[in-house]
């Protein structure tokens, strides 16, 4: 039986699909696994891989500019 980690980062948690990537696993049931229900959808495993498979390989988020959207609309 798997320990389900507590704490963890975003990178860690790409290096698991990364690495669940390399090895042709089901990815988002490694994450579970380890994870917890509560880290990342399976849309965002499938963005990832897409993301290995045109051969971006690095774990961290790409930096963005301008400023972040905001989801709250005025009453």
């Amino acid at each position: 039986m798997a320990t389900i980690l507590e704490e963890w980062t975003k990178e860690d948690v790409h290096s698991v699909v990364r690495f669940s990537w390399a090895k042709k696993v089901e990815i988002h049931c490694e994450l579970v696994t380890v994870y917890g229900g509560n880290q990342m959808a399976v849309q965002c495993v499938r963005k990832w891989c897409r993301e290995f498979d045109s051969g971006h390989m690095y774990v961290k988020d790409e930096k963005r500019t301008g400023q972040p959207s905001t989801s709250a609309e005025p009453v």
